[in-house]
């Protein structure tokens, strides 16, 4: 047999199917039955034996639809609204299955105890004009407790018929509540049931979007609570003399957030607002005083058929215990000519709290190889403490082979992106040290160098999300604002060897040695791929000999007259797309003999920009041939000397004239004969 009752959903009222959990908050047990055990730590808590129902959903029987659930709470604080849910913050859920991760909650809002077992029938007779039919439902024939919108609580105060409804930025917002279990798995949306209170009372959720239209709050007529005898729901403790203080002071402020309410005095309002949640502790002062945080409040109209509830949200002035991950940056690790570090790609978003990005943009493209600093910057949304847990602390990572679908959903119409590090190939927490004063900012820095063996067009993701250490420790209770991720390209290059010349000493190319001269030797590298900002640094390894008089060929390994290599030579060079860079050997070499032997080869400091190996190497050999003759031979004058040395030799000086004709036979062509002239000391035989 079906059973029904009349229920509040957000504005008006609806007929329910139900089984035996009661549906409408019984907020008149508030601060009396303490059904929660907070932990130390007051972040979390559990379902102690004043409620056995939940205690046993949440320990053993939701086991059946979440291995990992159970009986744990977290607080939440959404835009200043408090309340303790079971489902798993991000920063918890992804401890799922690691070592040393203690279970429990839940993976969705569908399986809160309350959206769960609560079913609906609106098609019977109490269906009425302002009924909004599945507007807005996930899946009717799964459960009517999910919307696929949340509830525009600006909106709260005004009329709102169904065009209103209908029309998103109207009476209702894009959700960005992500699922991360369930049949809607993988979907955003909005549950009618978010969680408790702190005494475990349950707690509708004000950001759900309501089944009924509604008039208008100056159209409608309200009744003072302790004049209805219907009971939709309860007067509760906050009601009495004891708290009138705080609930003036807190519907003051309610009435400064929606102005329409105000052709009703305070005084008016105090006999008609029943305030359903606890005040919440100002951290400034220690006290629930009513000036700081949001509350729920409940008003019956036509003389007790319905019921509306108000949502008073925390003070924009004071900020949330909030810590907002607003902005990702990635950048090279070396700054560029301008003393800045190219930035590569950067994430901001466009409001604390929200998933939605207001920049999401890439610059340039990955190199395989190359370090990349990741910059996390971390926002104090409260504005009267500083944060407790020190250092700062992010987890980040990055993902490779990576697909754009991986970590993204969509939602009437906007794309919204949600970190997984299951995806990461590298992890680590980044921290810096020092607490985060009221409103302020820290940005949090960490290096990764890319793997060598990046794929050309592959996507590499990365990832940062506030550490959870933030949440237990009180300073981080809303989960919607904690990561950030960017995806970015991966491009190469290559350095191919294109020519080795000899240089002489006035640094000009020559294509031929000429014997007793001095010369350095020049290879040459063109480069294909990403015009770069930093620089990379290139070297060339090379291998050169030389021949003797004696005929021997001898390995040159310093420079001359000196213990200082001559094998390697290195550049810094910032390089651009279809260049040709030049790199000489350290010394000028002196060679005898027109006879050089050059091997070398190239490597780069980021094994991206150099991916083919295989035109890497250098070699060349100059093995000119050369037709000497000599003519004009003469003793030099005043050098003849009376007599014979003590060795038996006559010692004299000689001039003479070397003719160079160099042979070209492969051409059968005779080069112009070149002259060289030159003085030395020659020793000759006696019968000179």
């Amino acid at each position: 047999m079906k059973q029904y009752t009349k229920l509040l959903l957000g504005t008006g009222v609806v007929a329910g199917l139900i089984g035996s959990v009661p549906i409408v908050s019984n907020a008149g047990i508030l601060d009396s039955s303490h059904a929660l055990s907070p932990t130390p730590d007051g972040t979390e808590a559990s379902f102690n034996n004043a409620d056995p129902i939940r205690r046993e959903w949440y320990s053993k029987k939701v086991k059946k639809l979440d291995p990992y659930a159970g009986n744990r709470l977290f607080k939440v604080s959404d835009k200043g609204f408090t309340y303790w849910t079971p489902v798993r913050p991000k920063s918890v859920q992804d401890k799922l299955g690691k070592k040393g991760f203690t279970s429990g909650g839940v993976s969705t809002g569908e399986y809160i105890y309350e959206n769960f077992h609560t079913k609906f029938d609106y098609d019977n007779e109490s269906s009425s004009s302002s009924w909004l039919h599945h507007l807005w439902q996930g899946n009717t024939r799964i459960t009517r407790n999910f919307k696929t919108v949340k509830f525009n609580i600006a909106k709260q105060a005004n009329a709102l018929n169904k065009k209103a409804m209908a029309t998103i930025g109207n009476g209702v917002l894009r959700s960005d509540d992500y699922n991360f279990g369930g049949n809607f798995k993988g979907r955003a949306g909005t549950w009618r049931f978010h969680g408790y209170t702190r005494d475990g009372s349950t707690s509708q959720n004000p950001f759900f979007p309501p089944d009924h239209t509604f008039k208008g709050v100056k159209a409608t007529n309200w009744a003072r609570y302790d004049e209805v005898r219907t009971h939709l729901f309860n007067i509760t403790v906050y009601d009495t003399r004891r708290w009138e203080p705080v609930k003036r002071r807190m519907i003051q402020r309610l009435l400064e957030q929606n102005p329409v309410m105000k052709y009703k005095t305070v005084n008016q309002w105090m006999k008609i607002l029943s305030l359903q949640t606890e005040p919440e502790v100002n951290p400034a002062t220690g006290l629930p005083d009513g000036s700081y945080g949001g509350a729920v409040f409940a008003a019956y109209n036509e003389g007790g058929r319905y019921y509306k509830t108000f949502t008073l949200l925390g003070d924009k002035e004071d900020g949330d215990m909030n810590l907002n991950l607003e902005r990702l940056v990635i950048t090279e690790a070396e700054k560029d000519s301008s003393g800045n570090y190219p930035i590569v790609a950067e994430v901001r978003r466009l409001n604390p709290g929200e998933r939605e990005y207001a920049v999401n943009k890439v610059y340039r493209k990955l190199v395989p190889g190359k370090k990349y600093r990741i910059l996390s910057t971390v926002k104090n949304e409260n504005k009267l403490t500083s944060t407790k847990y020190n250092p700062t602390s992010t987890d980040v990572g990055y993902a490779i082979n990576y697909a754009t679908s991986s970590e993204k959903y969509k939602n009437q119409g906007k794309t919204y992106f949600i970190y997984n590090p299951a995806y990461d190939k590298v992890k680590k927490t980044a921290t810096k040290s020092g607490k985060i004063r009221p409103g302020k900012s820290v940005t949090i820095e960490t290096t990764f160098t890319m793997p060598n063996n990046l794929k050309p067009g592959s996507k590499v993701r990365f990832g940062s999300m506030i550490n959870d250490k933030h949440r237990q420790y009180g300073d981080n209770l809303d989960p919607d604002d904690d990561d950030l991720l960017s995806v970015v390209d991966v491009a190469t290059g290559n350095m191919k060897a294109v020519g080795v010349t000899l240089v002489d000493e006035n640094g000009k190319e020559v294509a031929n040695p000429l014997p007793g001269h001095r010369y350095k030797i020049r290879y040459k590298m063109k480069y294909t791929g990403p015009d770069m900002k930093t620089k990379t640094t290139v070297t060339i390894r090379y291998y050169n000999q030389r021949k003797l008089p004696d005929g021997s060929v001898e390995t040159i390994l310093y420079q001359p007259n000196s213990k200082a290599d001559d094998t390697k030579v290195s550049k810094d060079l910032v390089l651009k797309n279809g260049a040709t860079y030049t790199f000489d050997t350290k010394a000028y070499q002196w060679y005898e003999f027109p006879w050089i032997h050059t091997e070398a080869i190239l490597s780069s400091s980021v094994p991206g920009l150099n991916t083919n190996q295989n035109d890497d190497r250098f070699e060349k050999t100059w093995n000119q041939k050369y037709d000497l003759s000599i003519e004009n031979l003469q003793v030099v004058p005043r050098t003849e000397r009376d007599g014979v040395a003590a060795d038996g030799k006559q010692h004299f000086g000689v001039s003479f004239t070397v003719n160079s004709e160099k042979c070209r036979l492969r051409q059968r062509k005779t080069t112009t004969p070149k002259t060289l002239t030159s003085a030395s000391t020659s020793t000759g035989k006696s019968m000179f």
